[in-house]
């Protein structure tokens, strides 16, 4: 027990990253997908 709590604040660090890395692909993929309906939009009107 006593050997596994250094090693938390890494495990931390590297789920907080994971989750970021996770959070920036989402977000372009949901920019990506505005701008595809914005396209199609001016493509069909």
């Amino acid at each position: 027990m006593q050997n596994s709590i250094p090693n938390n604040p890494n495990d931390k660090k590297t789920e907080l990253s994971n989750n970021t890395k996770l959070h920036a692909s989402l977000v372009i993929a949901f920019i990506a997908t505005v701008y595809l309906a914005m396209f199609v939009k001016m493509l069909f009107l």
